[in-house]
């Protein structure tokens, strides 16, 4: 039985909408929340992340919604504080995972994650055909987003992942969100990943309402 679950990126109030299909399907989804984000998009507000958190988990996303490889490392531990602390006032409970702005992480990030309790950070892989666990460091199997099949290729080669690149090559004549249906046959549950407000901008809620 084909049966996905999900993580939503950013924040944005479209979130809402996302999480009103998946509930109707009944998937299991984590929202990945910032406080503010940098880079001018909306973001959730206080009574919509506690609406969300009863009905879905809610993960970190840093506090302001910024590239945490381009910071020092007191700047990187105090967006991920910021950004947990502000997140766990709201809900009134424990956040426990993690996913850097833009997928960006290095050591650095993975060691302050690790010693502030955060159980598990998201990357931002486009494609991945490995079984996705959600411990640790852990790699999303599918980006619900347009990409060309070079840079799916070249993601696989990012992460150093043969068996990935070689089931994209031998899937070249399919477009990136076509691969969905390759991901309906999996022996596992895969994970997709999206924006809500990429999916708006695109026109893409028929692929979200399709799955």
């Amino acid at each position: 039985m084909f049966s996905p679950t999900f993580s939503i990126d950013d924040g944005h109030p479209l979130d809402l909408k996302v999480a009103g299909i998946l509930a109707k399907k009944g998937y299991k989804a984590i929202f990945y929340i910032p406080i503010k984000n940098s880079e001018g998009l909306l973001t959730l507000n206080k009574k919509q992340i506690l609406f969300l958190s009863k009905h879905f988990e809610i993960g970190s996303h840093t506090y302001n919604h910024v590239v945490l490889t381009d910071l020092s490392p007191k700047k990187i531990e105090k967006e991920i504080v910021m950004g947990k602390e502000a997140l766990e006032d709201i809900i009134g409970k424990e956040v426990t995972s993690f996913c850097p702005p833009r997928g960006k992480y290095n050591q650095e990030v993975l060691d302050i994650t690790e010693k502030l309790g955060i159980t598990d950070v998201r990357s931002a892989r486009i494609v991945n055909f490995h079984k996705s666990v959600k411990a640790g460091l852990w790699h999303p199997n599918l980006h619900l987003y347009p990409h060309p099949l070079i840079k799916d290729l070249i993601n696989c080669l990012k992460y150093l992942d043969p068996l990935s690149f070689s089931v994209r090559l031998e899937y070249r004549k399919l477009k990136h969100l076509e691969l969905i249906k390759v991901f309906k046959k999996a022996k596992f549950s895969p994970h997709f990943w999206l924006h809500s407000w990429e999916i708006d901008k695109l026109g893409l809620w028929n692929i979200v309402n399709s799955l």
